[in-house]
């Protein structure tokens, strides 16, 4: 109950010109935690992390993560079957499941143990236009509205929070 009333409020909640400023004078492993740590608080998501992408063995790796308020360990996963495997090939600007997204990727098991209702995942782009991460939040509750969502992920990806912000290996 608390997730659904908390989600309700976050369309009055914006990021201030304070908040992106700060996070503009960060660089590695603080750059990406608290971009996570940002958008994870101001849309109350279960989860917010960002992956750095290695397509060639279908891997992901999350340099940043943050769930239910607590920075998390960092983890690689196999993209295949999983909503990061369609933000890598989506032409589109972001990948969006609004509702039962466990229920589209039934061999994900991170989404279908956890009941994660709704994705977003906003592909982090070089120059060239060749995906390198992916900006990921994951909710408990459908997402009625994903405009607010969107925004704040895209507004936080020009910080530019790319995986070769050379995060330093824990």
């Amino acid at each position: 109950f608390w997730h659904i009333m908390e989600r309700n409020d976050f369309n009055d909640t914006t990021i201030s010109m304070s908040d992106i400023n700060t996070i503009l004078l960060l660089d590695g492993n603080e750059l990406l935690e608290q971009t996570c740590m940002l958008l994870h608080k101001k849309l109350n998501s279960f989860c917010t992390c960002i992956v750095e992408l290695n397509e060639t063995n279908h891997v992901a790796a999350i340099l940043a993560y943050v769930q239910e308020g607590e920075l998390m360990d960092d983890l690689e996963y196999n993209i295949k079957n999983t909503p990061c495997e369609q933000a890598t090939k989506t032409d589109k600007e972001f990948c969006f499941y609004p509702e039962q997204a466990y229920d589209h990727f039934p061999n994900d098991p991170f989404l279908v143990e956890l009941k994660l209702e709704s994705y977003l995942g906003y592909p982090l782009k070089n120059q060239q236009g060749k995906t390198l991460g992916i900006l990921i939040s994951t909710f408990k509750t459908p997402v009625d509205d994903p405009n607010p969502i969107i925004h704040y992920h895209k507004h936080v990806s020009y910080t530019n929070p790319t995986p070769h912000t050379n995060k330093e290996r824990r």
